[in-house]
C-alpha cells in the first residue's frame, strides 16, 4: 500500500508519502518540508523518515534525517502520533 498526504501544522504543509511493504508489520514515511534560512546544505527541502518494523518482539520505531528544523517539539511528536495510528490500522 501507498498514501500521499499533507498535514497541515499551523503555518507548514508538510508532505509525507507512506508505504506499508510486504513484511507483516513495516511501515514508513517520509516528511518533507523547505529549508531554513540556516541550512548549510540548502537543497530547497528537508526530510524526515520515520519507519517501524517487527521482528517478532513487538514494533520498534527508526528516525532518520539530515536536518529537520522545527520550531516546537510538539511537531515532531504530532508526526510521531500521526504515523503511529497509521501503523495501528495496519496492525489490525
Amino acid at each position: 500500500m501507498f498514501w500521499r498526504l499533507s498535514i497541515v501544522y499551523g503555518k507548514k504543509v508538510l508532505m509525507a508519502e507512506m508505504e506499508s511493504l510486504e513484511k507483516e508489520y513495516h511501515l514508513k514515511a517520509t516528511f518533507s518540508q523547505g529549508s531554513d534560512g540556516a541550512d548549510p546544505g540548502d537543497e530547497g527541502y528537508q526530510f524526515l523518515r520515520i519507519s517501524a518494523d517487527d521482528c517478532g518482539g513487538g514494533s520498534f520505531f527508526v528516525i532518520e534525517t539530515k536536518r529537520w528544523a522545527f520550531d516546537d517539539p510538539q511537531e515532531v511528536m504530532d508526526l510521531l502520533e500521526e504515523f503511529q495510528e497509521k501503523l495501528k490500522k495496519i496492525k489490525k
